[in-house]
């Protein structure tokens, strides 16, 4: 959903451009540059219906279809330093300088951006967190890490990112540890 998914529709014996698909459910197909070539985009989860006719002599006629089942692109993975928990030193956790959003073990090439996030760290038994509204560490969050010791745990909190969709996804809080 949300995103260009690539179809290649051939009818054997038909030239491409005789060839006319349709979308039976919410969203469109059109072409895409070559010959036989389409975009699908989709919008509501669920089954979706292409339709192929064919013009054959003077007459269109139907060829069948196809269902395809439709889903939402699955959240990505937020990550510092390519890590989503554990152990981190200083320099490596000030060397990322933010947070990412990385899709993992899907078929298609989509980037996130990070839109906003917080950053908590424990001194004494106080917690001070700063906010970030963009996937770069802010200054305040910087001199925070910098006054870090061994042992002190820094949390990543509240992470959004804005898909290629538009839409804003909850991602998953990271935890470290200073080494």
């Amino acid at each position: 959903i949300g995103v260009d998914n690539p179809v290649s529709i051939s009818v054997p014996g038909v030239p491409a451009e005789k060839v006319y698909p349709s979308l039976a459910g919410p969203g469109t197909i059109v072409p895409a540059g070559a010959k036989g070539q389409y975009i699908v985009r989709v919008t509501t989860p669920g089954k979706v219906m292409v339709n192929v006719s064919a013009k054959v002599g003077e007459t269109q006629k139907s060829m069948g279809g196809m269902e395809f089942r439709v889903k939402n692109v699955p959240d990505p993975v937020a990550k510092v330093a390519n890590k989503t928990e554990g152990k981190i030193s200083k320099s490596m956790l000030l060397a990322a300088n933010a947070v990412v959003a990385k899709l993992e073990n899907f078929d298609f090439d989509l980037k996130f951006s990070v839109v906003s996030f917080s950053m908590s760290v424990a001194v004494g038994n106080a917690i001070f967190t700063k906010e970030s509204r963009s996937a770069y560490f802010t200054p305040e969050m910087i001199n925070s890490i910098n006054g870090l010791n061994r042992g002190q745990a820094v949390y990543f909190e509240s992470i959004k990112a804005k898909g290629p969709d538009g839409t804003i996804r909850n991602l998953n809080p990271i935890v470290f540890k200073i080494e």
